[in-house]
C-alpha cells in the first residue's frame, strides 16, 4: 500500500494487551517464526502490485463479520497520484481541523496558515505512494454505516467509481492523512501477534466496527493497511485472518498467525521466494498495529496550530516538531536527527534508533506496491534545537528531495535537495522554527530553496529564498526575527565561486514572501537579488502592504553597512 499516510506505528516496546482462553499453554509445541505457514490462494489475480490468488478457507470460521470484498470493498485498487486524482485541498484540511487553519476565507476560498499548508503538501506528496490506510478505513466506515455509498454515487462501495468522484477521493485522502494525527495514532492497539489476534477476535465477536490492520516492514520502513473481517481456525494453534487487501480488489486474502510461535506472515505478491515480498513479525517485534475503523466525532485537534489557532483539546499536551522527508518512495535518502546532547533518532547502519527522549518514529502505511518504502516521519519534542542529516549513501540513482520541519505555528523547509549516491546534506534547525541552516555536499553545486513561515495574529508570513547557484560545501542560513519583523539571510558560510567560473547565477537569489491577513494575501517578489558571499542581509518587512511595496534591505559585509531599496 502506497499512499502517504501509510499508517504509522510508534517505535517502542509493546506489551501484552489481553489473553483469550485457548491460546495455548506450556504443553503446546514450541515453534519459531520460520515455522509460520505461508497462505496463498488459487486463481491468481494480477494488479499493479503483482499477482495473488483468492484464498479459500478449509478450517473452522470462528468469527465472521459478514464483510465480503466483492461487495463491500472497492472495485478499484490502491492508487497513487495523477491528473485525475484529487487529494487534500485547503477546504479538505479545514474540514478536518476547522476554520483555525485558515488565515482568511473558508471552504474553496480558505488560505491556509503556513504550517497547515506545509502539512497538506507533505501529505499529498506521501499519497503518491498509495492510499491504503484511507481505503481500509473508508471500507470499514462504509460497512459500519458511518458513511453511505449512496452519497458517493452507488448502492455499495463496489459500485463506486474513483475517476471523477471528487467527494470519494477527498474522503479517502482525509482518511489516509489521519494515520499521522494523535487523535487516531494514540488509539492504535500495539502488541505481540497473539495480542493482535486476540484483540481482533474479541472486537469481531463484540460487533465493533471493523479494524484497520497495519503491516510493517521488518527493516523499520513503511507498510500496508488492510481490512480484516473473519478468522479461521486451521488447527494446532494456526489461524488465518481473512482480509480485504485494497491492492487486490474483489478477492479474499489471508494473514497467517501461529500462536505457538507468537508470529505472523503475509505474502505481498505471488512469489514467496522473493524476501521483499514476505512480511512478518514475532513477539515484541511484531510489526503490527491495530487501528479502530472509525474517525473522531467532530473536528480533529490540530497538532501544528498555535496561539489562538491551537485546539483546546491539545492545550497542555506535549507539542512536537515534525520532520518529514518527501521524495521517491522507492529510492530515497535516510534521515538522522541529532539533538544538542548528541542523542540520535533515525537511521544508523540501516536500522532505526531512537535515543532522543520523548521522540517518536511514525511508520507510514500507504504502499501501493511492496517495493515502495517511504521514509518514516519523526516527531521531536518542540523547542529543542536539532541537526538533521539527509544521507544518500544507499540511493540507487540521483534524487531531488524536500525536508519539512512543521511545528506549532511554524513551518521550515529545504527544497530542491539534490543528491547522488554517497552524498549528504546537513541542516540545523532552531527549536522554535525561526532559523534553518543548510550545508551542502562538497561534491557539486546546488540550487536549494529555504523556506520559513509563521502563523501569527492577525497576520501570518511565509518566506522563500532560492539560491540560483551555490558552490558545493557551502552553508546558507535564513532566520525570521519575529519581534523585529526582519528576515535575515546569512551567506558568511557560502563559498565563493572559483575565479575561473563565469556562471552569473552565483551569489544571486530569488526572494518571495507572502503576508496573509484576514482580508487576503499580499505577495512580494524580488528575483535575481545579489547577496555576495560573506554577507548578512536583513530585510525589514514590517511596513509591507499593497500601498508600500518598497522595503529596506540592510547589507553587512566586512564591517561596512549599506541600505538597498527593494521593490516587490
Amino acid at each position: 500500500m502506497n499512499p502517504r499516510f501509510a499508517s504509522v506505528l510508534i517505535i517502542g516496546v509493546v506489551g501484552c494487551l489481553m489473553t483469550l482462553p485457548g491460546c495455548g499453554g506450556s504443553s503446546a509445541p514450541k515453534r519459531d517464526a520460520a515455522d509460520v505457514q505461508v497462505l496463498q490462494g488459487t486463481t491468481p489475480q494480477a494488479s499493479s502490485a503483482g499477482a495473488v490468488g483468492n484464498y479459500k478457507p478449509t478450517g473452522r470460521i470462528i468469527v465472521d463479520t459478514g464483510f465480503r470484498p466483492p461487495a463491500d470493498g472497492f472495485a478499484f485498487e490502491n492508487y497513487g497520484t495523477g491528473a485525475a486524482v484529487k487529494n487534500l485541498t485547503p477546504a479538505a484540511v479545514e474540514g478536518l481541523f476547522g476554520s483555525e487553519v485558515c488565515t482568511s476565507g473558508t471552504g474553496n476560498t480558505c488560505v491556509l496558515i503556513p504550517p497547515a499548508r506545509a502539512w497538506m503538501e507533505e501529505e499529498n506528496d506521501a499519497l503518491a505512494a498509495g492510499h491504503c490506510f484511507g481505503m481500509a478505513l473508508s471500507a470499514s466506515r462504509f460497512y459500519g454505516r458511518q458513511l453511505y455509498p449512496e452519497g458517493f454515487g452507488g448502492a455499495s462501495p463496489a459500485q463506486l467509481a474513483l475517476t471523477g468522484n471528487a467527494a470519494l477521493q477527498r474522503t479517502i485522502a482525509q482518511g489516509s492523512a489521519l494515520q499521522e494525527l494523535p487523535a487516531i495514532r494514540q488509539k492504535a492497539i500495539p502488541g505481540t501477534p497473539n495480542d493482535i489476534l486476540d484483540a481482533l477476535i474479541k472486537g469481531m465477536r463484540a460487533h465493533k466496527p471493523l479494524y484497520v490492520l497495519g503491516l510493517f516492514r521488518t527493516d523499520g520502513g513503511g507498510g500496508h493497511a488492510i481490512t480484516p473481517y473473519a478468522v479461521e481456525d486451521r488447527g494446532d494453534g494456526r489461524f488465518a485472518v481473512l482480509v480485504y487487501d485494497n491492492n487486490y480488489p474483489g478477492i479474499t486474502r489471508a494473514v497467517s498467525f501461529d500462536r505457538h510461535a507468537n508470529a505472523w506472515k503475509f505474502i505481498a505478491q505471488s512469489n514467496p521466494a522473493d524476501p521483499q515480498q514476505v512480511y512478518g513479525g514475532q513477539g515484541q517485534e511484531s510489526n503490527l498495529a491495530l487501528y479502530p475503523g472509525v474517525t473522531p466525532k467532530g473536528l480533529v485537534p490540530c497538532p501544528f496550530c498555535n496561539g489562538k489557532n491551537r485546539s483546546t483539546s491539545e492545550a497542555g499536551s506535549q507539542q512536537f516538531n515534525e520532520i518529514a522527508l518527501e521524495g521517491d518512495a522507492t529510492n530515497h535518502a535516510h534521515v538522522l536527527v541529532t539533538d544538542a546532547k548528541g542523542r540520535r533518532t533515525g537511521y544508523v547502519n540501516r536500522r532505526i534508533v531512537n535515543e532522543i527522549p520523548g521522540a517518536q518514529v511514525l511508520r507510514r502505511l500507504s504502499n501501493k506496491t511492496w517495493k515502495e518504502d517511504a521514509e518514516p516521519v519523526y516527531l521531536i519534542p518542540a523547542n529543542r534545537p536539532i541537526s538533521v542529516l539527509v544521507n544518500g549513501a544507499e540511493i540507487r540513482r540521483p534524487v531531488v528531495e524536500r525536508l519539512e520541519f512543521i511545528g506549532p505555528g511554524d513551518r521550515v523547509a529545504a527544497e530542491g535537495i539534490a543528491l547522488r549516491r554517497g552524498e549528504s546534506v546537513k541542516l540545523h534547525f532552531a527549536g522554535d522554527g525561526s532559523r534553518v541552516s543548510l550545508r551542502t555536499d562538497p561534491a557539486h553545486n546546488e540550487s536549494p530553496v529555504l523556506r520559513v513561515g509563521i502563523e501569527d495574529a492577525p497576520d501570518s508570513y511565509d518566506f522563500a529564498l532560492k539560491a540560483k547557484r551555490m558552490t558545493g560545501g557551502s552553508k546558507l542560513t535564513v532566520r525570521l526575527d519575529k519581534p523585529n519583523y526582519q528576515f535575515d539571510i546569512d551567506t558568511r558560510g557560502v563559498k565563493k565561486a572559483k575565479a575561473t567560473t563565469y556562471d552569473v547565477r552565483f551569489g544571486r537569489y530569488d526572494l518571495k514572501f507572502e503576508r496573509m491577513t484576514p482580508s487576503g494575501t499580499m505577495t512580494f517578489r524580488h528575483p535575481n537579488l545579489l547577496i555576495p558571499a560573506g554577507t548578512v542581509a536583513k530585510l525589514d518587512y514590517k511596513e509591507f502592504s499593497d500601498q508600500q511595496r518598497t522595503l529596506d534591505l540592510e547589507l553587512q559585509q566586512g564591517g561596512k553597512t549599506k541600505i538597498e531599496k527593494l521593490r516587490g
